[in-house]
């Protein structure tokens, strides 16, 4: 098993979604009360090894949700930020966060490729759910020097809540756009790239890469005891699709799944 930059990236994403299942299963949980709200815990993760892979790895992965009056987080999924509008339909915000990159030593297929470096990354979120559905947009900017892109995403989604609070489920599907420089950096393959692997000179430009559906549950063993599940499924599109990384060497299909253990104090 290779510990890798595209898999902890990976990972990263996995951890979002288990620790955003902590964060929302908390609300209305028996000792959910106070200022500070601190949930730590660790998983594991099947993802693949780089974004349009057919291979596929496991690595162990960080759960970390600590909130203060439900306004300000550290959060292994959202960075550091704050909800500077929270009300029962409504959160709004913005966070610093930091984006992982890929490193050609990730696959076989990656070689000749260079690596694309990680960065801080800025995000902005809207969420909006009056009931059971709920919508929610997110932007995410690199502010350094590693894809130098935009990665933007929305999404629709159930959720519910059943035997007495405590267990969760969310489901819903999203949909992914990048800018040309995101697409570019992952998926596109430059002239200095072509002359260093098989691949012909390829363009990716900006638009959708990636349709996916998931899901994301658990259950409250104890009152601070808490299993997360999480596993989606998408499709690489457009350009993402068409890229030699994808079309040659990998597959458009892509597949994780993870669960976390976690400890809420």
């Amino acid at each position: 098993m290779r510990w890798t930059i595209g898999l902890a990236a990976a990972g990263v994403m996995a951890a979002a979604a288990l620790s955003g299942f902590e964060a929302k299963a908390s609300e209305g949980r028996p000792g959910a009360e106070g200022d500070f709200s601190v949930e730590l815990g660790a998983g594991v993760l099947v993802a693949p090894d780089y974004k349009g892979s057919d291979d596929y790895d496991a690595r162990p992965i960080p759960v970390v949700e600590i909130s203060w009056k439900d306004r300000v987080f550290l959060s292994g999924r959202r960075g550091l930020g704050v909800n500077a509008v929270k009300t029962d339909d409504v959160t709004a915000g913005a966070a610093v966060g930091w984006q992982f990159g890929r490193d050609e030593d990730d696959n076989d297929a990656l070689t000749g490729m260079g690596d694309v470096d990680g960065s801080p990354i800025g995000r902005l979120f809207f969420d909006y759910a009056p009931g059971s559905f709920g919508v929610g947009l997110g932007f995410e900017q690199d502010l350094g020097d590693g894809h130098e892109g935009l990665l933007a995403d929305a999404e629709v989604y159930y959720r519910t809540r059943f035997a007495d609070n405590r267990a969760f489920v969310k489901i819903g599907p999203k949909v992914s756009w990048g800018s040309e420089d995101y697409n570019q950096a992952f998926f596109g393959v430059s002239t200095a790239q072509a002359a260093a692997t098989p691949y012909a000179l390829y363009q990716a430009d900006a638009g959708v890469n990636e349709i996916s559906f998931g899901a994301a549950g658990g259950y409250s063993l104890t009152e601070q005891v808490n299993l997360g599940l999480f596993a989606s499924v998408s499709e690489l599109v457009g350009d993402a699709a068409d890229s030699p990384l994808v079309d040659q060497a990998g597959s458009s299909a892509q597949l994780t799944g993870g669960l976390s253990l976690s400890y809420r104090f």
